[in-house]
């Protein structure tokens, strides 16, 4: 994969984009005859490991970021980043905890006891701070006391189990009533082709308003790469690129309240590093 679009990766990075590496720590499991995330944390050290150096050899240099696959981590997990000099993780979604979606495939994840500012983890506990190079920068939240209970719970599970069965001949009527009623299943910056963008604007103001009582703040977002395209079509996703622009949009206008500085995810762990490190 890697050397197949080798040509693409090197045009973005030389426009100034970060090339970084997301990791799933798959096992093939006989009985189901299906791949699922491990639960061994000896064999996710060695997939970390792994991954980093098949892209440091296929590519020749190595990534300084990482958010792992199913915003999965352990302590195993972290210092296998740590020991490839991986220099920014962005894994952690603060507060949450899933013990399996897909009848317990994947989605595997502890974030229970990580708080939403930045922070170098601790070698014994990835969840609290310590004295690790690596510094974890949480995907930004909506605030504790303002999250939605939908997210995490049984009946999210459900859907998600269920979401192809359910959505596939429901899908324009869904897409209505999600717009509609402005429904959101992520307390985290998400971009989704289906979920509204109202919660997104809301952590957008939330960080401009920390930005201007603490001088700064640092805003992360994420989204699905499966989302750019039609998965059948090929073509682009006119309703997530749709979003993708609003989003863009709403976060240039806060321009008039703070200054906004777009920038990459090792970029950023630089700045704090220098500003409250030394």
């Amino acid at each position: 994969m890697l050397q197949k679009f080798e040509t693409r990766i090197f045009d973005l990075k030389s426009k100034g984009d970060e090339i970084g590496i997301h990791i799933h720590t798959w096992e093939w499991n006989p009985k189901s005859h299906m791949w699922q995330q491990t639960k061994k944390h000896d064999k996710e050290y060695v997939t970390v490991k792994t991954s980093i150096k098949s892209f440091r050899r296929c590519l020749g240099f190595s990534p300084l970021a990482s958010r792992m696959g199913w915003n999965a981590m352990s302590n195993e997990i972290m210092r296998a980043l740590e020991e490839e000099s991986i220099l920014v993780d962005a894994s952690c979604e603060p507060g949450y905890k899933c013990d399996g979606m897909y009848n317990g495939r994947d989605n595997i994840v502890d974030w229970s006891k990580a708080g939403e500012d930045l922070y170098h983890p601790n070698i014994n506990d990835y969840q609290l701070p310590g004295r690790m190079k690596l510094l974890e920068i949480p995907i930004s939240p909506i605030t504790q006391e303002k999250r939605i209970l939908f997210k995490g719970s049984s009946l999210n599970k459900l859907l998600n189990s269920r979401l192809h069965t359910i959505m596939k001949p429901l899908l324009p009527f869904a897409s209505m009533v999600i717009k509609s009623f402005n429904i959101f299943a992520h307390n985290i910056f998400y971009i989704s082709p289906i979920w509204s963008t109202s919660i997104i604007k809301r952590i957008i103001d939330l960080y401009a308003d920390k930005a201007k009582t603490n001088q700064d703040s640092f805003l992360v977002g994420v989204f699905h790469p499966s989302d750019i395209l039609e998965p059948k079509k090929g073509t682009v996703n006119k309703n997530f690129a749709d979003k993708v622009e609003e989003v863009i949009k709403y976060i240039t206008l806060q321009g008039q309240k703070v200054t906004l500085n777009f920038t990459t995810l090792s970029e950023m762990a630089e700045i704090y590093n220098i500003k409250y490190m030394h």
